[in-house]
């Protein structure tokens, strides 16, 4: 039985803090609309502007560095009942998915890296897996979401903005700094203190350069392997694998399809049977590719309706003399890298 926090205990009597009315009997403020923060994030380039490029860092490890961290990586994931106690409903799947949402929407507003983002996630899930967290208290995940963050940015990334900044555009709860310190150590308390997680980061460099006959992964190599794993963070499925799996798995399928195309599949996971299960590693890389046929998929439904519309719209510019404009694309700084 997973042990339960009393986290009422976080508020500060003598501070304001935004809770749940019906268990702070009325203590709590209710936002009137989302709070709004001036921020200058870091100046970044667009295309973001590196010291050194990306195929330099970080360092390859060793093969024995490599097996001291699969040997590891045990303590760094979540509980092995996590995934099932939300699928059946004993956690709250919803208040997790909005919570990463508000991670990535945060950490895109800011400029965090993806290591900083995936270790606020691995927190997160480490922390519920242990942690029994009352659904009706919609707050506690928002403040777990919060801490989980801050505590990442503060390990990984060089500018951390203030925690009432990071709550940006917070539509309900805002949360003093006592009480995401409180949470901060309750978080670090709950994982012993194992913070420098051991992530599919730790060992992608590692495999690429693997399959890759010993030559240093190329800059598109790893941007594609920082975008796939990036993706792993939203489907529970991928939270049964463990980081060295996940990497392996994305290594093979950047290595093995498109113009990166070097080894065949199960060749490829054949160079890497030393370090992760065979098996494992193919049932990750099947993941991919239902997850990428599943956006081809989208993305043909997209295009059909691009057509109707632009159909459409040629059909009534035809008839009216009101001329319209598109709204210009949002434009998306890439992440940066990360040293491990």
């Amino acid at each position: 039985m997973a042990p339960s926090f009393d986290f009422a205990s976080l508020l500060c009597t003598e501070d304001i803090s935004f809770f749940d009315e019906n268990d702070l009997e009325g203590s709590m403020e209710v936002l009137d609309e989302p709070w709004q923060v001036e921020y200058d994030p870091p100046i970044l380039d667009e295309p973001q502007q590196l010291d050194e490029p990306i195929g330099s860092v970080p360092p390859l490890l060793s093969d024995e560095s490599v097996k001291v961290l699969i040997g590891k990586e045990c303590y760094h994931v979540p509980a092995s009942d996590y995934v099932s106690r939300l699928k059946i409903g004993d956690l709250d799947l919803e208040g997790r998915m909005e919570a990463i949402d508000w991670i990535q929407k945060v950490g895109m507003h800011f400029g965090f890296g993806p290591l900083c983002l995936y270790l606020a996630v691995n927190f997160m899930d480490r922390f519920l897996s242990a942690v029994d967290m009352l659904k009706d208290r919609m707050w506690s995940i928002q403040l777990l979401a919060v801490a989980s963050l801050y505590l990442a940015a503060k390990i990984d990334e060089t500018a951390v903005p203030r925690s009432l900044d990071m709550q940006m555009n917070e539509k309900k709860y805002l949360f003093d700094n006592k009480t995401i310190l409180k949470m901060e150590l309750m978080i670090l308390s709950t994982l012993n203190w194992r913070m420098h997680s051991i992530t599919p980061f730790s060992f992608i460099d590692y495999f690429l350069n693997k399959l890759n006959h010993d030559q240093v992964p190329t800059e598109d190599s790893f941007a594609q392997s920082f975008q796939l794993i990036m993706r792993t963070i939203r489907g529970t499925d991928f939270i049964q694998f463990k980081p060295s799996e996940i990497a392996a798995a994305v290594a093979v399928t950047i290595s093995a399809e498109g113009e990166n195309q070097t080894v065949e599949t199960d060749k490829a996971v054949s160079l890497l049977t030393q370090y992760v299960e065979k098996e494992r590693v193919m049932k990750c890389i099947e993941m991919f590719q239902q997850l990428e046929s599943s956006d081809t998929a989208s993305a043909e439904d997209s295009q059909c309706l691009s057509n109707i519309n632009a159909t459409t719209t040629s059909s009534s510019l035809a008839n009216s003399s009101n001329n319209t404009n598109s709204p210009e694309a949002k434009r998306i700084k890439p992440n940066k890298t990360y040293e491990a």
